[in-house]
């Protein structure tokens, strides 16, 4: 009786085990995303005039504007680490055009009394534009972090399942949402930007490629 308890035991163990599963993270395919950030950006200029009497004035003008500021469009996964993003980036400020905005004029009596008009930003329409970049992904838990163009870094938690596959006793899950946050690049633990990676419905294959 007690051999008999043992070896259900270790049918029990062995069932217990076998129930467990391996599984294996990926990001493959193609990402609709919105990121979203506030900005700050100030315009400014100056002009001078030597009065009557020989003395130099300098009369400045310009101001700042807090906005919001988005991005939108697909990020392509390769699965390998490496990501191109092909993006619409919105409210694009105008450094140059939000300067020549600024208007001073001098009085014409000789004293030089300037007057100032501060002037407006300019936004140019949105732009579209290509980057790569790469990502590194913990594929245990699902998260990690990505660099595009010259920007700052960025960090990601992936969630849900978009496809998965069973291959040699490892599940393989395309994750389906990474939610998106993004350093400045200057200023330590300031985030910049957030937003949303949604996977864009094509068809992938999770399970990695047979060996030659």
């Amino acid at each position: 009786m007690k051999r008999l308890s043992l070896i259900a035991s270790l049918v029990v163990l062995s069932s217990a085990s076998s129930a467990q599963v391996n599984y294996t993270y990926t990001l493959l395919g193609d990402y609709i995303f919105q990121i979203s950030g506030v900005k700050t950006n100030g315009w400014s200029a100056s002009s001078q005039c030597t009065d009557q009497n020989g003395i130099l004035h300098t009369a400045s003008g310009g101001g700042s504007i807090t906005y919001t500021a988005s991005n939108y469009g697909t990020g392509s996964f390769d699965g390998k680490g490496g990501v191109i993003a092909s993006e619409i980036q919105t409210s694009v400020f105008d450094q140059n055009a939000s300067n020549a905005t600024v208007q001073i004029t001098w009085s014409t009596d000789g004293n030089c009394v300037p007057t100032v008009v501060n002037g407006n930003a300019v936004f140019d329409p949105p732009v579209h534009q290509v980057q790569s970049g790469t990502y590194s992904l913990n594929v245990k838990d699902g998260t990690g972090t990505m660099s595009v163009g010259s920007g700052g870094g960025a960090t990601f938690q992936a969630t849900g399942t978009y496809a998965y596959c069973v291959s040699g006793g490892v599940t393989y899950v395309v994750l389906a949402t990474l939610m998106f946050q993004a350093n400045s690049g200057g200023t330590p633990n300031l985030l910049s930007e957030v937003g949303i990676f949604q996977h864009g419905n094509d068809t992938v294959n999770p399970c990695p490629a047979p060996k030659p």
